[in-house]
């Protein structure tokens, strides 16, 4: 995990027992959580490097893939400046100017904001008593897996 200070920590362990708490609530499978721990994983980003080139290894998932000499070689000076501003991100302030919101995310696929988008509009759903936990999960997959189908754009 990466922090910029203490106070980053402790509200990370608030997002983890969050995500524990609705995993308990709505008593999903373990396959989501098991799928979230390997596409982290220091085995993850190794084949990612090896098999699609360094330069696609997602970047911000961890600290030690920044360490790994290939991955800084192949990021043409990219690595340093995200590691640079990830450790210099303040949650409580994600803007220059003051926003009525706390809390930063970037992930450098563009897809993902829609995907995203459209995996919330499935939770909300069970949230309102509109469609079952397990229906929600498997569109969620299906758009998932149409993103993965297609490949993301660069």
């Amino acid at each position: 995990m990466l922090v910029a200070r203490s106070g980053t920590t402790r509200s990370a362990r608030r997002r983890v027992r969050s995500l524990h708490a609705l995993r308990r609530r709505f008593a999903c499978a373990p396959s989501p959580w098991k799928f979230v721990s390997w596409a982290t994983s220091k085995e993850y980003i190794r084949l990612v490097g090896e098999r699609l080139g360094w330069a696609r290894v997602p970047p911000g998932s961890r600290l030690s893939t920044y360490k790994l000499d290939k991955y800084v070689k192949a990021s043409s000076g990219s690595a340093q400046a995200t590691i640079g501003a990830l450790r210099t991100i303040d949650p409580d302030r994600p803007t220059v100017k003051p926003v009525p919101y706390k809390r930063i995310q970037y992930v450098g696929i563009p897809d993902f904001q829609d995907l995203g988008t459209k995996m919330s509009q499935e939770f909300a759903a069970v949230l309102a008593g509109n469609q079952s936990v397990d229906a929600a999960l498997r569109k969620a997959q299906e758009e998932a897996q149409a993103v993965a189908d297609d490949g993301y754009k660069d």
